[in-house]
């Protein structure tokens, strides 16, 4: 008798069979990368946050969270998810280990306007098995800047223009700018220059999610007291601050001398003054004998205090003028130690530490 061949059993038999052949395949992929999963939202406070800047930022409405850049890598770098965080997976999964999870609204690689970057950023370490959930708060990470400029300072430097600068990046920021120039966090130099000159003004170190406001003026200027206030906004930190030209030490005169530690700061800076205590002086690199009786009277070594030793704290001057090393060298038991000396020179790196060379005035 002949058979005949069920094609609807054969048909469930291949489904069965490709479904079965699926299933192992997922699982065999789940296994690679783990029993352990990840899961990912934002925390209730985005929502105020969004509506918050909305009508107190410049920059309007920040990203919607899906728009996110998310990156979740572990910790010798390799990358497990890097895209928006809309298309993300609900579950993440993964082996035991340390992992990284970032999210900001956009990359901010240098100095500019209108570019605040919002996200959050954790280390996890996850054990086998665990399904660990985050929550992803939402804050300013880098910082900003706004500069405004009394009538007299812009009539006082009128024909100059100033700029910030941080590391080798430099952002213009002209009299009739009102924007918020956004820096990573750090220090931020602000300087003034014309076609002829370049001088530093002062400068301000910011934290992440700093806006920091900074009235300048000149010290001809009727002033009360410097205002400095901190007010807690919602994911950022409002800081107002004042800078007045011509009050603070500004290195253009011996009786406004930077001290050793403002100075320290000022790299490549050209004919400032510096005051500070004769400690010592260099007979190696990052080699300071603090005393007066030196193996050598090519330098000196000079600090805020005269007790320091901290090397840290303390500026290698360059005597190479054979007039100003006579007078100055710490050999032979100088009277001269502990003295607090004045000096004009360029502030620049010498004996692996900060130094000040080219020295072309002191003073007692």
């Amino acid at each position: 008798m002949k058979k005949f061949l069920d094609l609807a059993g054969l048909v469930s038999c291949v489904v069965l069979i490709a479904v079965a052949a699926v299933s192992l395949l997922v699982s065999c992929e789940n296994k690679v990368w783990g029993d352990c999963v990840i899961s990912l939202s934002f925390s209730d406070e985005y929502g105020y946050l969004a509506k918050d800047l909305e009508t107190k930022s410049e920059e309007g409405v920040i990203p919607d969270t899906n728009d996110f850049i998310l990156s979740v890598s572990a910790q010798d770098g390799a990358s497990i998810y890097l895209g928006r965080y809309g298309d993300k997976p609900s579950e993440i999964a993964v082996s035991e280990g340390i992992y990284i999870v970032k999210v900001s609204s956009e990359e901010f690689v240098k100095p500019g306007f209108s570019c605040p970057q919002y996200g959050d950023s954790c280390k996890i370490n996850v054990k086998p098995g665990e399904n660990i959930r985050i929550r992803l708060e939402c804050r300013q990470l880098n910082s900003g800047i706004i500069l405004k400029y009394s009538e007299e300072f812009k009539e006082r430097f009128k024909g100059y223009s100033v700029f910030m600068k941080q590391s080798d990046e430099v952002l213009d920021y002209p009299f009739s700018e009102c924007r918020i120039a956004y820096f990573h966090p750090g220090r931020v130099d602000v300087r003034l220059k014309n076609e002829s000159s370049d001088r530093f003004l002062f400068s301000r170190e910011l934290g992440a999610s700093q806006i920091m406001s900074i009235n300048v003026s000149v010290a001809q200027e009727e002033m009360g007291d410097a205002d400095y206030r901190i007010v807690v906004d919602t994911g950022r930190i409002w800081i107002s601050d004042s800078y007045c030209f011509g009050k603070d030490n500004d290195g253009l005169s011996k009786g406004k001398a930077f001290t050793v530690q403002e100075a320290s700061r000022m790299e490549g800076e050209r004919d400032i003054w510096v005051k500070g205590y004769i400690i010592g002086a260099c007979s190696g690199s990052k080699k300071v004998e603090f005393s007066n009786y030196c193996s050598k009277e090519t330098n000196i070594v000079i600090a805020d205090s005269p007790d320091e030793t901290d090397l840290e704290k303390c500026m290698a001057v360059e005597l190479a003028s054979d007039k100003i090393r006579e007078a100055l060298k710490m050999t032979g038991g100088s009277a001269n130690y502990k003295k607090l000396v004045y000096l004009k020179g360029t502030v620049e790196g010498y004996f692996g530490m900060s130094g000040l060379k080219k020295i072309k005035e002191f003073a007692f």
